[in-house]
């Protein structure tokens, strides 16, 4: 046997739910547009497999190893990605969204990328699916940056946890300027 709610009482729940339900869905809707979109008040969310999807957020830490960072890549290596579309439109300089990766590298160590994998960091031990890819996945060369990185003052090496990720293995290391923040994850999906 079901509950019945006075003639009064359903009225008012008819009330509520009519007035308050459709601004409430356009205010969220609004927000999860801007949210998905990459950006909102220090908002970010991460789609893509160089990091752990979900919702991030920007913190006031200095750069050191093992932070995550959101930058702007060189301009030619941003040119290349928007040309193959490697990532979505942005707004950094080359015209592609900002990337976010780990800094593996930061300045007076040095760094050694051979077809095997990159060794970086104090401990020096080749990084776990590090090797770089000579072509993309639809068969493209791609600019290897192999040999010895000497980090200097300013300079980061970062990478992305996937074997596939677009990072310092193609481009080299990243100067401290184009770091737009250091980023904390707030919910990982």
């Amino acid at each position: 046997m079901g509950c019945k709610l006075p003639h009064e009482t359903e009225r008012l729940v008819m009330t509520v739910n009519k007035r308050y339900v459709t601004p409430v869905f356009v205010v969220f809707a609004i927000l999860g547009g801007l949210v998905a979109s990459g950006h909102f008040g220090g908002l970010t969310y991460n789609h893509t497999a160089s990091a752990p999807v979900g919702l991030w957020i920007e913190t006031n830490e200095p750069v050191r190893y093992g932070s995550w960072v959101k930058f702007c890549p060189p301009e030619d290596a941003a040119y290349l990605a928007r040309e193959r579309q490697y990532i979505k439109p942005g707004s950094c300089p080359g015209g592609i969204e900002p990337l976010m990766k780990k800094v593996v590298g930061v300045p007076g160590e040095w760094v050694h990328v051979a077809r095997e994998g990159v060794k970086a960091g104090l401990n020096g031990f080749t990084m776990p699916a590090s090797s770089p890819m000579e072509k993309d996945s639809d068969g493209q060369v791609m600019p290897l940056s192999l040999g010895d990185f000497a980090l200097r003052e300013g300079e980061f090496w970062v990478m992305g946890i996937h074997s596939k990720s677009y990072d310092s293995r193609y481009y080299g290391p990243i100067k401290a300027e184009s770091i737009i923040a250091t980023m904390k994850p707030l919910v990982l999906f």
